[in-house]
Protein backbone atom coordinates (compact mmCIF):
# COMPACT_ATOMS: atom_id res chain seq x y z
CA UNK A 1 0.00 0.00 0.00
CA UNK A 2 1.41 3.38 -1.00
CA UNK A 3 1.84 5.77 1.91
CA UNK A 4 0.22 9.19 1.54
CA UNK A 5 2.50 12.20 1.73
CA UNK A 6 1.94 14.45 4.71
CA UNK A 7 4.48 17.09 3.64
CA UNK A 8 6.40 17.31 6.89
CA UNK A 9 10.15 17.80 6.70
CA UNK A 10 12.95 18.25 9.16
CA UNK A 11 15.45 21.11 9.11
CA UNK A 12 19.14 20.27 9.41
CA UNK A 13 21.04 22.76 11.54
CA UNK A 14 24.63 22.20 12.67
CA UNK A 15 24.42 18.53 11.70
CA UNK A 16 21.26 17.85 13.68
CA UNK A 17 17.82 17.45 12.13
CA UNK A 18 14.64 18.60 13.87
CA UNK A 19 11.15 19.81 13.13
CA UNK A 20 10.81 23.58 13.15
CA UNK A 21 7.84 25.89 13.50
CA UNK A 22 4.85 24.85 11.45
CA UNK A 23 6.34 21.42 10.69
CA UNK A 24 6.41 20.54 14.39
CA UNK A 25 2.83 21.72 14.91
CA UNK A 26 1.65 19.82 11.84
CA UNK A 27 3.25 16.64 13.21
CA UNK A 28 1.51 17.16 16.55
CA UNK A 29 -1.86 17.72 14.88
CA UNK A 30 -1.40 14.51 12.88
CA UNK A 31 -0.38 12.44 15.92
CA UNK A 32 -3.81 10.78 16.20
CA UNK A 33 -3.74 9.78 12.53
CA UNK A 34 -0.17 8.63 12.96
CA UNK A 35 -1.29 6.28 15.74
CA UNK A 36 -3.92 4.76 13.42
CA UNK A 37 -1.29 4.37 10.68
CA UNK A 38 1.11 2.65 13.10
CA UNK A 39 -1.61 0.26 14.26
CA UNK A 40 -2.39 -0.62 10.65
CA UNK A 41 1.10 -0.80 9.19
CA UNK A 42 3.35 -2.17 11.94
CA UNK A 43 3.38 -5.57 13.56
CA UNK A 44 1.97 -5.78 17.09
CA UNK A 45 5.37 -5.66 18.79
CA UNK A 46 6.57 -2.55 16.92
CA UNK A 47 3.18 -0.85 17.28
CA UNK A 48 3.37 -1.54 21.03
CA UNK A 49 6.79 0.13 21.19
CA UNK A 50 5.55 3.16 19.29
CA UNK A 51 2.32 3.60 21.31
CA UNK A 52 3.80 5.45 24.34
CA UNK A 53 5.65 7.88 22.04
CA UNK A 54 2.50 8.55 20.05
CA UNK A 55 0.57 9.08 23.28
CA UNK A 56 3.20 11.61 24.38
CA UNK A 57 2.91 13.42 21.03
CA UNK A 58 -0.86 13.55 21.33
CA UNK A 59 -0.68 14.82 24.92
CA UNK A 60 1.91 17.42 23.97
CA UNK A 61 -0.44 18.66 21.25
CA UNK A 62 -3.09 19.17 23.96
CA UNK A 63 -0.56 21.12 26.08
CA UNK A 64 0.39 23.31 23.12
CA UNK A 65 -3.26 24.05 22.35
CA UNK A 66 -4.02 24.73 26.02
CA UNK A 67 -0.99 26.87 26.89
CA UNK A 68 0.67 28.45 23.89
CA UNK A 69 -2.17 30.31 22.20
CA UNK A 70 -3.66 33.64 23.15
CA UNK A 71 -6.11 32.16 25.65
CA UNK A 72 -5.28 29.75 28.46
CA UNK A 73 -7.31 26.55 28.84
CA UNK A 74 -8.54 26.19 32.44
CA UNK A 75 -7.33 22.55 32.45
CA UNK A 76 -3.74 23.40 31.47
CA UNK A 77 -2.07 22.28 34.72
CA UNK A 78 -3.60 18.81 34.44
CA UNK A 79 -2.60 18.55 30.78
CA UNK A 80 1.00 19.50 31.58
CA UNK A 81 1.21 16.95 34.41
CA UNK A 82 -0.32 14.16 32.30
CA UNK A 83 2.08 14.89 29.44
CA UNK A 84 5.08 14.94 31.78
CA UNK A 85 4.13 11.61 33.38
CA UNK A 86 3.91 10.03 29.94
CA UNK A 87 7.10 11.74 28.74
CA UNK A 88 9.10 10.65 31.79
CA UNK A 89 7.83 7.07 31.38
CA UNK A 90 9.51 6.96 27.96
CA UNK A 91 12.93 6.76 29.62
CA UNK A 92 14.49 9.32 27.30
CA UNK A 93 16.44 12.46 28.14
CA UNK A 94 14.68 15.63 29.19
CA UNK A 95 15.90 18.50 27.00
CA UNK A 96 15.89 22.08 28.23
CA UNK A 97 12.61 22.97 26.50
CA UNK A 98 10.82 20.05 28.17
CA UNK A 99 12.32 21.03 31.54
CA UNK A 100 11.05 24.59 31.01
CA UNK A 101 7.58 23.28 30.22
CA UNK A 102 7.55 21.01 33.28
CA UNK A 103 9.12 23.33 35.83
CA UNK A 104 8.49 26.89 34.71
CA UNK A 105 5.56 27.26 32.29
CA UNK A 106 2.82 27.06 34.93
CA UNK A 107 4.78 29.42 37.20
CA UNK A 108 5.15 31.93 34.35
CA UNK A 109 1.47 31.77 33.39
CA UNK A 110 0.35 32.21 37.01
CA UNK A 111 2.74 35.15 37.44
CA UNK A 112 1.03 36.81 34.47
CA UNK A 113 -2.43 36.39 35.96
CA UNK A 114 -3.33 32.87 34.84
CA UNK A 115 -5.79 34.01 32.16
CA UNK A 116 -3.72 34.38 28.98
CA UNK A 117 -1.70 31.76 27.14
CA UNK A 118 2.03 32.04 26.51
CA UNK A 119 1.29 33.21 22.95
CA UNK A 120 -0.23 36.37 24.38
CA UNK A 121 3.08 37.26 26.02
CA UNK A 122 5.28 36.36 23.05
CA UNK A 123 6.81 39.00 20.82
CA UNK A 124 7.25 36.34 18.15
CA UNK A 125 3.55 36.37 17.27
CA UNK A 126 3.60 40.13 16.81
CA UNK A 127 6.78 39.96 14.75
CA UNK A 128 5.28 37.27 12.51
CA UNK A 129 2.17 39.40 12.00
CA UNK A 130 4.31 42.44 11.19
CA UNK A 131 6.33 40.44 8.66
CA UNK A 132 3.16 39.14 6.95
CA UNK A 133 1.61 42.60 6.84
CA UNK A 134 4.79 44.06 5.37
CA UNK A 135 4.69 41.44 2.61
CA UNK A 136 1.10 42.43 1.85
CA UNK A 137 2.03 46.13 1.85
CA UNK A 138 5.02 45.60 -0.47
CA UNK A 139 2.68 44.63 -3.31
CA UNK A 140 0.85 48.00 -3.32
CA UNK A 141 2.89 50.50 -1.33
CA UNK A 142 3.35 54.07 -2.41
CA UNK A 143 5.43 56.91 -1.02
CA UNK A 144 4.08 58.61 2.12
CA UNK A 145 3.69 61.84 0.15
CA UNK A 146 1.43 60.19 -2.39
CA UNK A 147 -2.21 61.29 -1.94
CA UNK A 148 -3.27 57.62 -2.13
CA UNK A 149 -0.94 56.58 0.71
CA UNK A 150 -3.49 56.52 3.56
CA UNK A 151 -6.15 54.85 1.41
CA UNK A 152 -3.73 52.13 0.22
CA UNK A 153 -2.46 51.55 3.76
CA UNK A 154 -6.00 51.20 5.11
CA UNK A 155 -7.02 48.88 2.25
CA UNK A 156 -3.94 46.74 2.87
CA UNK A 157 -4.71 46.40 6.58
CA UNK A 158 -8.37 45.57 5.89
CA UNK A 159 -7.35 42.98 3.27
CA UNK A 160 -4.74 41.48 5.61
CA UNK A 161 -7.21 41.26 8.51
CA UNK A 162 -9.84 39.73 6.23
CA UNK A 163 -7.42 36.92 5.37
CA UNK A 164 -6.70 36.24 9.05
CA UNK A 165 -10.14 36.13 10.62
Amino acid sequence: MEQPSINISRTVYHGSASFKGNMAKKLLKLSTNLAKFVDHELDIQDAGKAAPFLKALSQFNLVVDACFGQELDSNYTTLIREFMMTYRSLGISVPLKVHLLESHLEQFLVSKGGKKGAGYWSEQAMEACHYDLNNEWETVKVDEKNPLYLRKLKDTIVRYNGKHI
